[in-house]
């Protein structure tokens, strides 16, 4: 129970930092790359790429993660670890 509070502090944090611009929709985050906020009204909503995948903001279709070889990242070279893949054999 105490890791999930902390774990909502942090994100609720995250949120709070990340100010929206005024047009709704989806920004990268400044030093993770497959990390992004969506906006909706000005508020800011945490969002991860899947497993593997990257944001490109340059994409214009609604989901704009892509594989990282398609993707320039610049200075956001932060990813989060990839989920070990369980083996159904």
């Amino acid at each position: 129970m105490k890791v999930f509070i902390v774990l909502a502090a942090a994100a609720a944090l995250a949120n709070a930092q990340f100010k929206c611009p005024n047009k709704d929709g989806q920004y990268e985050d400044d030093r993770q790359c497959d990390k992004f906020y969506e906006c909706r009204d000005g508020v800011a909503t945490t969002k991860l790429c899947p497993d593997g995948l990257v944001f490109d903001p340059t994409i214009r279709k609604i989901n704009k993660c892509d594989q990282p070889f398609n993707v320039d990242c610049g200075d956001r070279t932060e990813l989060l670890p990839l989920k070990e893949q369980k083996s159904i054999m």
